[in-house]
């Protein structure tokens, strides 16, 4: 049985709904960006003064996060916060010694 009756929609509740979802959507946006801002390598010769430094074994290691997620980001299907979550989750895959076990992993 159908319902006669319809939803009531009150105006000043609905603006500020969607005035929610575009901040939302703002923030999202930004997020994404400084996200990918966050994984992409930089090639300059201030990088590499600073990769000769004390804190050089950890930014070579921060260097392999970042090319495991740009090979990611290569996958179709694959998107930069789902390669940023299979790096994290799988340390950078050393969790896994095959492709199976990653699979499994993720599963």
């Amino acid at each position: 049985m159908l319902s006669r009756f319809a939803p009531i929609v009150v105006a000043s509740v609905r603006e500020r709904l969607v005035s929610l979802i575009e901040t939302f959507n703002l923030h999202v946006a930004q997020l994404d960006t400084e996200l990918l801002d966050l994984v992409q390598i930089k090639e300059s010769a201030r990088e590499e003064e600073i990769c000769s430094g004390e804190n050089a074994e950890a930014d070579q290691i921060a260097r392999k996060w970042k090319v495991s997620v740009g090979f990611l980001l290569t996958i179709p299907g694959i998107g930069l916060l789902t390669a940023c979550w299979l790096v994290v989750t799988t340390l950078n895959f050393t969790v896994c010694e095959t492709a199976e076990a990653a699979a499994h992993f993720v599963g």
